[in-house]
């Protein structure tokens, strides 16, 4: 099973940009996929009951699903096959989103297909891909190819079916003109914000990709600075179970680490009294091998 394995790691998290941009591509296809299907049920319930819209007639809309799902299966196999760079495949798959939206918009009433909106998901997922360039020119793709259907539709280039229903050609060109200038303002909007809202996402991860590091290393530092004191440390948690245990605490009881993270402190160290008092105390202590010492301790909450 290749192609799940290659599914499976793409939908895995990856710190690697190029890996995160083809993941998110694979993702992009899928739904493709599932959303063209969903269109293809809602158009096929349509017709049988007999609505009075405008839909394609049942061979060509079986044609279009079957199309769009070959090219999406063999994008992701050319994914796999990683011979594009991730920007420029993601760039082609939108693309090519954006021609099957147009696709379904005239096949389902140019200016009146009730579609028209799903054009702006190719331009914000590009914004949120790709960033503000990739959106901004997918939104320019997708308003120029809008206007060329409304452009078909006003020299009457329209499929015959259209007239079967209740399709009623544009009364002058001025109701064309109005629905190019509004999805198209609507388009270059939604490219604009997505990339805006990439880039600000970009930065955040930015910072906590810098705090993350920034937060190791003073882990390490930590962890150096434990072991290597000379003094013994201790420490527990709200349950009285031992969460960390230094290399001088080691010494001094002659408890091994490995034995002692996890074990319940009075079980331990019976001798040590934490709930008397604050402040320093000492206990005679006995170590494992049986010799007795006198130790001095202090705690704090």
């Amino acid at each position: 099973m290749p192609m799940f394995r290659f599914i499976t790691r793409a939908l895995t998290p990856d710190a690697n940009s190029e890996q995160e941009t083809r993941r998110h591509i694979l993702w992009w296809l899928l739904i493709r996929m599932t959303l063209f299907t969903f269109l293809v049920g809602i158009t096929s319930y349509v017709r049988e009951k007999g609505h009075p819209v405008i839909v394609p007639p049942l061979p060509a809309t079986t044609f279009f699903l079957l199309a769009v799902y070959a090219y999406s299966l063999a994008a992701i196999l050319l994914l796999r096959g990683k011979a594009w760079s991730a920007g420029r495949f993601g760039v082609v798959q939108l693309l090519s989103d954006i021609v099957f939206y147009g696709l379904f918009v005239y096949a389902t009433g140019c200016s009146q297909s009730n579609f028209t909106a799903l054009m702006i998901l190719p331009v914000i997922a590009g914004g949120l891909i790709l960033y503000r360039i990739g959106g901004l020119f997918l939104a320019a793709a997708a308003t120029l190819l809008y206007g060329g259907i409304l452009a078909l539709e006003t020299f009457g280039w329209v499929p015959p079916y259209f007239w079967a229903a209740s399709y009623k050609p544009p009364a002058n060109l001025l109701i064309g003109a109005n629905l190019f200038a509004v999805y198209g303002l609507i388009f270059f909007l939604a490219a604009l914000l997505s990339g805006q809202l990439a880039r600000r996402l970009r930065v955040i991860e930015d910072k906590l990709r810098r705090t993350s590091i920034e937060y190791d290393r003073l882990s390490i530092l930590y962890k150096q600075i434990f072991d290597d004191i000379t003094t013994g440390i201790i420490t527990t948690d709200r349950g009285d179970f031992i969460t960390s245990y230094n290399q001088a605490a080691e010494q001094t009881t002659g408890h091994a680490r490995e034995k002692i993270l996890g074990q319940p402190f009075n079980r331990v160290f019976p001798a040590i009294r934490l709930q008397e008092k604050k402040g320093r105390s000492v206990c005679d202590f006995q170590k494992p091998d049986g010799a007795r010492i006198r130790i001095g301790y202090c705690f704090s909450y």
